[in-house]
């Protein structure tokens, strides 16, 4: 089970990385949707910053055995990387509905991911 949800998270931050890095690159993401300082260049460098965290994952997740004390510090830094981006949907002005939408389903993926890694650890445990 650790295996899958290592490459689940894998997948989740490829895809976002991919979405980030291609939504600013082709105008479609950038200072419009996302409150200010942000523009299309810290939207793709946080989609560049997420690829080198998806091959990690994917990399782990091959490993003979996943340790379930690393499974909690993912499943730690997934929850609270949730939370950040919660108190940002809710504190700072400047969301479009699209920049919004990709933050919610960000945060419902990365809790999923938590729980499930935590649940795994437990298992592995």
């Amino acid at each position: 089970m650790a295996a899958r949800v290592l490459k689940a998270d894998a997948v989740v931050e490829g895809v976002l990385a991919v979405l980030l890095v291609g939504g600013a690159a082709i105008g479609k993401l950038g200072a419009g949707d996302y409150p200010s300082p942000v523009d299309a260049s810290v939207v793709a460098a946080m989609g560049i910053a997420l690829v080198p965290v998806a091959f990690v994952l994917w990399r782990l997740a091959g490993a003979q055995h996943i340790p379930p004390r690393w499974l909690r510090s993912i499943a730690i830094a997934n929850a609270a990387t949730a939370l950040l981006a919660t108190a940002c949907l809710l504190l700072a002005d400047g969301f479009s509905v699209g920049g919004a939408a990709i933050v919610v389903a960000t945060v419902v993926a990365l809790t999923c991911l938590a729980v499930a890694q935590l649940t795994a650890a437990r298992a592995g445990a």
